[in-house]
Formats: C-alpha cells, structure tokens, sequence
C-alpha cells in the first residue's frame, strides 16, 4: 500500500474482481500494471484457472468439470493431461 501512494496512478496500477454469478459461477481476476505495460494478470474459477506473467503463461483446467474443446480434444492444440488436468500454453 506504501508504493501506491507515493507513485503517480499512471505508474502502478492493481486491480482485484471477484464475480459471482447464481452461488454457481465465482472467479476472482488479478491484474498488476507498471506504465500501462501489464506485468501480471490471471483468473481464478473454481476448477481452472490461467496466469501470465510478461505475455507468457499457462491454463489449467479440470476436465472433470470442463470438458476439453474441440482443438484440445484432437490434438490441435498441444497441451498436457496429468490425472484429470489439461494444461496448455497461452500464446
């Protein structure tokens, strides 16, 4: 909290969401900002979740609750199953 008040707005910028949607659908979004460049972001559900940090990261969800896509399903996206997680870059 010290940094953000001796720093301009324009220079550091966070934001925390947090949604919920019938008790059913809850996702809390993080995004951390230095001069408009993002430095971080993700988003948090209850089964999966995604990440990045400097414009890389990975996606990960449970296949249990979130079938895998069409893409992922036939192999047009590379991607890795542990147990019932699919985990796949982000471009």
């Amino acid at each position: 909290m010290g940094v953000e008040r001796n720093l301009p707005p324009f220079i550091l910028k966070t934001m925390i969401i947090r949604r919920t949607y019938k008790d059913k659908f809850q996702y809390t979004t993080i995004s951390f900002d230095i001069c408009g460049k993002n430095i971080f972001s993700c988003m948090i559900q209850t089964h999966s979740f995604w990440f990045r940090i400097f414009n890389k990261g990975l996606t990960i969800k449970d296949t249990k609750y979130h079938p895998l896509l069409f893409s992922e399903r036939y192999k047009y996206v590379k991607g890795l199953t542990i147990g019932s997680w699919f985990i796949k870059t982000l471009k």
